[in-house]
């Protein structure tokens, strides 16, 4: 099927191709002409300044896009008459028109009308979800009556599954979860994970271990279900579904802001119409003997909490830069184990839910919150970075690869494959979608904010070609949205830590480094997870940052083992492979 996608997309540089494109425009935050209304990566078309029309494909199932219903009727009709050529069947009773609201497709239905993208479900779904949150909310009313566990996880994937087009019910699917998980050890009578202490000290006692197997036949609602399910009620009360918009308006402002708390202080700056607004100040003894982690996401909370209440942020799109990860993982989330962090995750979400906010929460390094002058803030100091009228966006790279940032990584990298005459091409934006589908060896050096689109283009050209080999190069910034699929992909990822000649300290963030092997021929197939990788994974972690050439010799070894393994008698493949030789 994909090899067939690439015979219908044809030549993208044919003026007569409905698919055609120019270049692939990147519109990242960070840079000056960021415009939140338009997609982050898209195809463009310099003859009449469009955006390219495009097909998607899932399963089986094809949905064609354009800038006008005749483009989008030339381009149904170039899939199906391509698709028969190919001999493939293309049933013309299953087509829909084009439409701005056409109906549901993997799961929801978009909308691209009145100037703004929106998502939804269909109508029978919606009834459907209703009905479940109303058969759980008689169960615990007044009178709680004991749960059907089968049933209430049946009801509990359904309502995850709502979830991918509404991310608001993710917080309130909470008390489904700690009531199913009730009946296991190690839980307090709210179903929440006892600390760890406590748990060992109950192990201690005698408590064994619960088979998965032993899930009672039903189960008790747990405190937190009565609330979350008063809740689910309220935001299934439209008689329809409603319109969640994708992506702001054409009239929202792009706005950063910087959030640290630094022990018992914190503070916030954020970039609004070109001016510097901040907030700083010392915690009360309550808060202050709270955990890091906490202080970090409620100094974040109160930040656009306050925002909103001077109305500097309706129609914003936000991004909230931290130095704290678990910060950054509870919003991505919308979850946490810890019960304060989720009260704090449900408080942003509600902001989001209720004043239209699009927020972005994303891990940065201390030292570039350092740099940008909001540690020193929550210190009580006013003097440093964007304080003293440095540039904001100066400290947002999102928009900017590795090798944007640090030209000399291209020769670093290099460097690896001269001893063995081993030819790699550097892709641009247009060659994630071109010549990285090729066979050959290449290297992917997207900015962070478009990490996860040159990935998703990375793993269909692994996917029709595994014979060939990727390097994935990507500064650690906006790691939420692309790091699980890059291990997913690749066979070995290793980090380049900060200080190395080729990416100096200045950079904040180290570099992180993903391979991607030709399959071999005999098993294991891969080489990923062989003792091979393992060893040089310990290598290079006990490599000084100050070396030149930092795990170079150890790189290029590899690459020659890693040609050499498919032409070798798969014994004497495997014993390398095991460390044997």
């Amino acid at each position: 099927m994909l090899h067939a996608e690439e015979v219908i997309r044809g030549d993208h540089k044919d003026p007569a191709n409905p698919f055609r494109f120019d270049c692939i425009h990147l519109n990242i935050p960070g840079q000056a002409d960021y415009n939140p209304a338009l997609p982050w990566v898209y195809k463009f078309r310099y003859s009449d300044s469009k955006i390219a029309s495009d097909f998607f494909v899932y399963v089986d199932d094809v949905r064609t896009t354009g800038s006008s219903e005749e483009d989008c009727w030339v381009c149904s009709r170039a899939v199906a008459s391509r698709y028969s050529y190919l001999g493939l069947q293309d049933a013309s009773r299953k087509r829909r028109g084009p439409s701005q609201e056409a109906g549901p497709w993997a799961g929801s239905t978009v909308h691209t009308s009145n100037g703004r993208v929106t998502v939804t479900v269909t109508m029978d779904r919606w009834v459907k979800a209703k009905s479940m949150v109303r058969w759980l909310y008689d169960l615990v009313g007044p009178a709680p009556q004991p749960i059907p566990f089968k049933q209430l996880e049946s009801h509990r994937g359904y309502l995850v599954y709502l979830s991918r087009t509404y991310p608001a019910l993710v917080p309130y699917l909470k008390g489904i979860h700690l009531t199913l998980d009730s009946w296991r050890p190690h839980r307090d009578p709210s179903g929440w994970k006892i600390a760890t202490s406590a748990a060992l000290s109950q192990e201690g006692e005698g408590d064994q271990a619960v088979s998965l197997d032993s899930a009672p036949d039903v189960v008790w609602a747990v405190g937190q279900l009565h609330d979350d399910i008063t809740a689910l009620l309220a935001l299934f009360t439209p008689a329809i579904p409603p319109l969640r918009p994708v992506r702001p308006s054409r009239t929202a402002t792009a706005i950063y802001g910087f959030g640290d708390a630094s022990g018992s202080g914190f503070g916030t700056t954020l970039l609004i119409d070109e001016s510097i607004h901040y907030r700083h100040g010392q915690w009360s003894t309550s808060v202050s003997e709270e955990s890091s982690n906490y202080r970090e996401l409620n100094n974040l909370i109160l930040g656009i909490e306050e925002g909103v209440t001077q109305g500097l942020l309706d129609d914003c799109e936000v991004f909230l830069f931290t130095d704290n990860s678990t910060a950054e993982s509870a919003f991505h989330k919308g979850t946490s184990s810890s019960k304060t962090l989720f009260q704090l995750v449900l408080r942003l979400r509600l902001l989001q839910m209720h004043r239209g906010l699009f927020l972005k929460v994303i891990h940065v390094a201390g030292t570039r919150m350092q740099a940008q002058g909001t540690d020193d803030l929550s210190r009580g100091s006013l003097s440093s970075g964007v304080l003293r009228g440095g540039d904001m966006l100066f400290f947002v790279p999102l928009h900017l690869s590795c090798l944007d940032r640090s030209p000399s990584v291209r020769g670093w990298i290099q460097r690896w494959f001269q001893p063995d005459g081993y030819v790699v091409t550097f892709l641009d934006p247009l060659g994630w979608f071109t010549t990285g589908h090729q066979n050959g060896a290449y290297v992917w050096s997207p900015p962070p904010g478009a990490a996860d689109v040159a990935l998703e283009q990375l793993a269909v050209a692994i996917h029709k070609r595994p014979s060939t080999f990727h390097l994935v190069a990507i500064p650690r910034l906006m790691t939420a949205s692309w790091r699980k699929l890059l291990g997913k992909i690749c066979d070995f990822v290793f980090t380049v830590p900060l200080g190395v000649s080729f990416w100096p300290a200045s950079h904040f963030e180290p570099l992180v480094i993903g391979l991607y092997f030709p399959l071999l021929p005999f098993s294991p197939w891969q080489l990923r997870h062989t003792r091979l990788l393992d060893g040089l994974a310990q290598q290079l972690s006990s490599l000084s940052g100050s070396s030149h050439y930092w795990g170079g010799d150890l790189l290029c070894q590899l690459l020659v083992h890693a040609r050499q393994l498919a032409g070798m008698p798969p014994g004497v493949a495997r014993d390398m492979l095991c460390g044997n030789r």
